[in-house]
């Protein structure tokens, strides 16, 4: 049960009941075929209920490399949704049921070499999607795209519907890796989404429904072992300005352990944008101390710190912490919280109320 403090008195609960999942996959000769089935039910906001079951069969051929060195890939997936529902605001009243299909065709082309004490890979990509289904509606979704998840069939990140339409994604990967120990020392990708028509109902912060995505991009350096550099980005595709920016810093000397995370998402329902540091210094093999702060950049005001203490050896683990967060809401005043937590190993953790109380 969830208690969402934001509404008002007589829609702030909402009931999530038992789901269930339950896979069963088939090895063929040069191919394999699974079967899914998973469902759940929930009541929100009074008078909302949603129960849907969902049954997912999924043909995918063993992957394969061609006599010039294309690496392929190929998926099709046949979708069944049963919705029963009432006053949802993403599914008709009553008792709905439809059938889905989606084709995936993926492909990558790695090139080598190895120049001296270095090994270079640069590797286009691309992925052929296409759907004769039309979306759910998914427009005030707040969902976002990246490099991880721009090439995978469920990009759209929801079980019910599936992406309609016809696109290609087309991208590259540069990995420059050092022979000597085989650790990454640059990593960079990149990638767009291109589609035959406008799909309207697709998350509108993600512009995976325009007929041209952002670029979407990662940039990891690792020079030595002291320090480490990731960036991930999303630019307009005109290049002329920046939809989220995310980098993280880490920096380590001997037992003393700081990183940074600068985070501004400007394509976001709600615009996210705030700057963290995580700190901890190691005492002995057993013991660590450290912080954790947070400050938000729109409002300008710190969101959180917390100071922490914790001491573990083979078979128990114990900390002790003090939080501090604050609210935008200038009629609260921010709240503190200390705690204390042991864990043996492996019987279970435990933990006190706030100890302030």
């Amino acid at each position: 049960m969830w208690d969402d403090l934001s509404q008002i008195n007589s829609d702030r609960y909402e009931y999530v009941y038992p789901n269930y999942k339950i896979i069963k996959k088939i090895e063929l000769v040069d191919d394999s075929l699974s079967f899914s089935s998973y469902g759940f039910q929930k009541k929100y906001q009074t008078n909302k209920y949603e129960g849907i079951i969902t049954n997912d069969l999924l043909y995918e051929d063993d992957t394969s490399i061609s006599s010039w060195g294309l690496k392929k890939n190929f998926k099709i997936l046949l979708k069944n949704v049963n919705a029963e529902s009432l006053n949802s605001t993403r599914h008709k009243d009553g008792f709905d049921q439809s059938l889905l299909t989606s084709i995936l065709f993926s492909g990558e082309y790695p090139l080598k070499r190895n120049p001296g004490d270095y090994e270079e890979k640069i590797t286009p990509k691309f992925s052929i999607m296409y759907s004769p289904n039309k979306s759910k509606n998914m427009t005030n979704d707040s969902k976002r795209i990246d490099v991880d998840n721009i090439y995978s069939f469920n990009r759209i990140g929801v079980t019910d519907t599936v992406e309609g339409g016809a696109s290609i994604t087309l991208g590259t990967e540069y990995k420059k890796t050092k022979t000597k120990n085989y650790t990454d020392f640059i990593d960079f990708n990149i990638a767009t989404i291109i589609r035959a028509d406008e799909n309207e109902d697709l998350a509108s912060t993600s512009t995976i429904g325009d007929k041209h995505s952002n670029f979407f991009g990662n940039f990891k350096i690792l020079p030595n072992k002291n320090f480490a550099l990731d960036y991930n980005f999303a630019i307009d595709n005109n290049l002329t300005k920046s939809n989220y920016d995310s980098i993280k810093t880490d920096f380590s000397v001997n037992n003393f352990i700081t990183s940074f995370e600068y985070v501004d998402d400007k394509k976001n329902i709600v615009q996210k944008s705030y700057v963290a540091n995580n700190t901890s210094f190691i005492v002995n093999d057993a013991s660590t101390i450290g912080f954790n702060i947070r400050r938000n950049r729109d409002i300008g005001a710190t969101e959180f710190y917390d100071l922490y203490y914790s001491y573990s050896n083979d078979c128990l683990e114990a900390a002790l912490t003090f939080n501090k967060s604050y609210y935008t809401d200038s009629d609260l005043k921010p709240e503190k919280q200390l705690f204390f937590s042991i864990s043996i190993i492996p019987f279970g953790k435990v933990s006190t109320p706030n100890l302030n109380n």
